[in-house]
């Protein structure tokens, strides 16, 4: 796929996920995780700095869909286990240095908070690229996960109210994107899901 891709959090799923869409689509960007606590959150929220690993407080990660997907990457670690936000590649990104962190030597917390605030940007994934500070949701072209790591979790009742919200959500923001599925690149379609 050509694309790059977000994903918004590993919830395996779960109908927070409706809410998230929701927060991002109110604003009309895609924001790093200072301007989250800025603008959405104000006070409401505490969103650790040395939580942030690589991409900081001021960057966004996203996955290349068209790299090649290593064992330890973007695209196995966050996109096919949950929902993902789309992206045209119009959009000017960051290609971070590769940082090989081998097995007992993983850089994480406030270090990797450090590392990840200098002028050179830094990553653990070979798949991702970063944008600083937010992502315009006009480059959005559609809603992605995988329906095979789904059924993992949930029955396709499930799925199906599940689908429903999204679309809900969709046309609630007058937003005509589809929602794909990541393991055939097909637009999913409610009403052809059998129970």
């Amino acid at each position: 796929m050509d694309y790059y891709s977000h994903t918004i959090r590993i919830t395996n799923f779960s109908f927070i996920d409706i809410y998230h869409i929701e927060n991002i689509f109110k604003t009309g960007y895609l924001l790093s995780r200072r301007n989250l606590k800025e603008i959405l959150f104000k006070d409401d929220i505490q969103i650790g700095e040395s939580s942030a690993l690589f991409n900081g407080m001021d960057y966004i990660s996203l996955c290349d869909l068209s790299k090649k997907h290593e064992e330890y990457s973007a695209y196995n670690m966050y996109t096919q286990n949950g929902l993902s936000l789309l992206f045209n590649k119009k959009i000017d990104v960051l290609i971070p240095k590769i940082v090989n962190i081998k097995a007992g030597n993983f850089i994480f917390g406030e270090d990797a908070h450090k590392l990840g605030m200098g002028i050179e940007r830094y990553s653990d994934l070979s798949d991702e690229v970063q944008v600083k500070d937010k992502l315009s949701l006009d480059y959005l072209e559609g809603l992605m996960l995988s329906i095979n790591r789904f059924n993992q979790f949930h029955k396709k009742e499930y799925l199906i109210k599940y689908l429903e919200c999204l679309k809900l959500l969709l046309i609630r923001y007058e937003k005509d994107i589809p929602i794909i599925n990541l393991d055939t690149e097909n637009e999913i379609l409610v009403e052809k899901i059998k129970v």
